[in-house]
């Protein structure tokens, strides 16, 4: 009489219900709450239930585990970048668990692999060799599906419906198809898995306030060699920039220049508007933040030049770290 195959069930994402009951030949002999568990090396199978929103260090003890039996991970994710990193980590297979597992168990059992079909090619962050970088990717690509999510199905909704109603003023109706406009951006492209670099991210900025009014003068050398993670914050600062120049400056004009300078990237946003008296009035959370947070985040820096009736400039710095950028 053949044995049934041994199956331990790491980790706890799901409720279980879709693990294999009776006669299948396979037993669950054990449920155990990580992998680090000396039970998953007795088994024949291990079945990780993941939960990628709560518990994604089980992928980082699959990737760093050794002498594991075949890895089955089941979870509710649909998304792609999951189910590849999983792959990625060490994985044998993946299933859902409304999918069909006992398929999924006999293929791993037989020495094969189970994956879902649709899956397409692999990202390419994927094959970054650093796993430092490769995990860093991967999180924020998932904080970005989740707050893509939660845009699409809220805020932006709200805004391309004030944008459809017969009452609201043209200009305020632009002013909302922009930001509807920059958030579908936002939804359809991860950060970190395009580059289109920082001229060309900066020169996309600079028509779409050009349209709502502002006369924007824009210069950019040799500035295509920053990280993905660096243009996105360099472009969200300077966009909070020009966001102020039109709120406070009394100004309809502002230039934007990109220089290298040495090892970093130097942006100069100014205006010709009201200024301020930086001592009299601190910074307020969009220059403390929006412009200021964002480059700390990426080894940068923000500096303030204003004076009453004389204008405003802003000096955003950057490094150019070459080794971090992920194609």
């Amino acid at each position: 009489m053949t044995r049934n195959t041994r199956v331990v069930v790491a980790g706890g994402g799901t409720d279980g219900r879709h693990l294999p009951r009776g006669r299948t030949g396979f037993t669950v002999t054990a449920q155990v709450p990580s992998l680090s568990d000396p039970r998953c090396h007795d088994a024949d199978l291990v079945v990780l239930d993941l939960d990628f929103d709560r518990n994604a260090v089980d992928l980082v003890a699959l990737a760093t585990a050794t002498a594991l039996p075949p890895v089955l991970v089941t979870g509710t994710s649909l998304l792609r970048s999951d189910i590849w990193m999983a792959r990625r980590c060490g994985a044998r297979g993946y299933v859902a668990p409304t999918g069909r597992t006992l398929p999924a168990l006999r293929a791993l059992r037989d020495g094969e692999e189970h994956w879902p079909t649709g899956l397409g090619a692999a990202p390419a962050w994927l094959a970054e060799p650093d796993p430092l970088i490769r995990f860093g990717v991967f999180t924020r690509m998932r904080e970005h599906a989740r707050y893509a999510r939660l845009l699409h199905d809220n805020v932006l909704q709200t805004l391309e419906g004030l944008a459809l109603l017969p009452s609201t003023d043209a200009a305020v109706r632009g002013l909302l198809a922009g930001e509807a406009a920059r958030l579908r951006a936002f939804i359809a492209g991860p950060p970190g898995t395009t580059n289109p670099g920082l001229a060309g991210a900066l020169s996309a900025l600079a028509d779409e306030h050009r349209a709502r009014g502002l006369q924007i003068s824009l210069s950019t050398v040799g500035v295509d060699d920053l990280a993905p993670a660096a243009v996105s914050a360099v472009t969200d600062a300077v966009a909070e920039a020009l966001r102020n120049v039109v709120k406070h400056a009394a100004t309809d004009r502002a230039t934007v220049v990109v220089r290298r300078r040495g090892g970093t990237v130097v942006v100069r946003v100014a205006d010709s508007g009201s200024g301020f008296d930086p001592v009299a009035r601190p910074a307020g959370f969009g220059l403390a933040e929006s412009i200021g947070g964002r480059l700390s985040a990426v080894g940068g820096r923000v500096s303030v030049t204003a004076a009453p009736g004389r204008g405003t400039v802003l000096e955003l710095t950057v490094p150019v770290r070459r080794q971090h950028v992920i194609r």
